[in-house]
């Protein structure tokens, strides 16, 4: 996703100037590119390993908005729960990706410590009698939540629910799954980092059952060590409802861990199998608790990317392999013949203007390499009645060896981009 920036809108039509500066296009019609047009946003579903894609539920990659509705992400995966942008909007969009295939991030952050309210940046949905999408986690035997995080700020934040000017929250909101009965803060299953004995730990926490007592996992090793700040780190934390194991990972190798009591808060003693209660999920919660923007409660100054929501316990080969799938995944999503002309399709979400743009990006990790430039069309652009954008992209043989991202920008802010290689 591009910064916003580019949230300037303009009528998708070229300038005589613009013409006039463009390459020319090679004689002749131009050949379809191999495997159709570019449709944006591009898929990234394609960057999940084989064996997790039956079992993920909800998946984001902060860089699909909902057509016309730039501050809701869409899911990518099977649930289709969306996710709000909480009180940022668009502007917590950033073009900061967290490995190189990737087109951005969304970032959460506490706004103003000293004042009571509820202004914190936040990413999730919520429903009190419990979100029906994400039924898949209602009588579950096992939750899994990975993704990429990075902190930008310190932590933990100060208090803002309270008038002591030193109070800090005891508690960093990562990702979770909340309970049947939540009021936006209990979960069901959750990456955090939070007080144990007096020290900040990350953790995995969860509870089978509603109403009844989680137990929590804890990392060993020191939280900041393990999520330094201004770096991405891929986390995962996994939770066996049968068993009451848990385990947590980070850049896809088991952490050494413990638990924080020795009893049986699952209840899961005996014969099973044992699943968690079977109500619906009252949401997710990214950043911070209570998406629903009703009270402040331990807020993250946090970049996240790449967040997966499995109804599986996920192997640490998968959790290996999934890891090693997002940095290995290449920069481009298509590669075609540099000085081709092709097709680009974009959902513009009923909006009747938009800035069609590109610039070059290296092929090694997707830094932006240029600036944005007006794309030259090899016809008249026009918008389908259910309001697709249908154009072409008269790209330049000297662009060969190179990379280049494709932005549409709608007049909203929206941005919807891909990449391409060209040989």
């Amino acid at each position: 996703m591009l910064a916003s920036a580019l949230a300037v809108s303009v009528p998708l039509t070229l300038t005589a100037a613009a013409a006039a500066a463009a390459p020319s296009a090679p004689p002749g019609p131009p050949a379809a590119p191999p495997g159709g047009p570019l449709v944006l946003p591009a898929n990234s579903t394609d960057h999940l390993v084989e064996e997790l894609r039956d079992d993920v539920v909800a998946y984001y990659d902060f860089s699909s908005p909902v057509p016309g509705d730039p501050a809701t992400e869409r899911d990518q995966g099977p649930s289709g729960t969306d996710l709000w942008l909480v009180n940022g909007g668009l502007g917590m969009r950033t073009d900061d990706g967290a490995y190189p295939a990737s087109l951005g991030s969304v970032q959460t952050r506490q706004v103003a410590p000293d004042t009571a309210g509820n202004d914190d940046w936040k990413v999730g949905v919520f429903a009190a009698d419990g979100v029906a999408s994400l039924r898949p986690f209602n009588a579950t035997d096992a939750v899994t939540i990975m993704g990429w995080f990075q902190a930008t700020g310190d932590h933990p934040k100060l208090n803002s629910n309270t008038p002591d000017p030193d109070d800090r929250f005891n508690a960093v909101g990562l990702a979770g799954v909340l309970s049947g009965d939540s009021d936006g803060h209990g979960v069901r299953a959750l990456l955090e980092i939070i007080d144990v004995d007096g020290e900040l730990r990350l953790v995995g926490l969860a509870r089978r059952l509603d109403h009844q007592p989680s137990n929590i996992l804890y990392a060993l090793d020191d939280w900041e060590e393990l999520l330094p700040r201004d770096t991405w780190v891929h986390l995962t934390a996994t939770f066996d409802f049968t068993t009451g194991e848990m385990a947590l990972y980070k850049d896809g190798e088991p952490l050494d861990a413990a638990y924080t009591r020795d009893d049986d808060p699952w209840e899961v003693e005996g014969d099973g199998p044992h699943r968690t209660s079977p109500t619906d999920p009252a949401g997710i919660k990214i950043g911070g608790s209570y998406p629903q923007n009703t009270r402040e409660q331990n807020p993250c100054d946090c970049r996240f990317d790449a967040l997966l929501f499995l109804d599986r316990v996920v192997t640490p080969d998968e959790v290996a392999a999934q890891h090693a799938a997002f940095v290995d995944a290449p920069v481009a999503d298509r590669e075609l013949p540099a000085g081709r002309t092709v097709p680009v399709r974009a959902d513009l979400g009923g909006h009747p203007t938009a800035e069609v743009t590109s610039h070059a990006v290296s092929c090694a990790d997707g830094r932006r390499l240029g600036d944005d430039a007006a794309i030259v069309t090899g016809g008249t652009p026009r918008t389908t009645p259910d309001g697709v954008l249908r154009t072409t992209w008269r790209t330049d043989r000297d662009w060969a060896g190179t990379c280049r991202q494709l932005a549409v920008t709608t007049d909203d802010g929206t941005v919807l981009a891909t990449r391409v290689a060209f040989r």
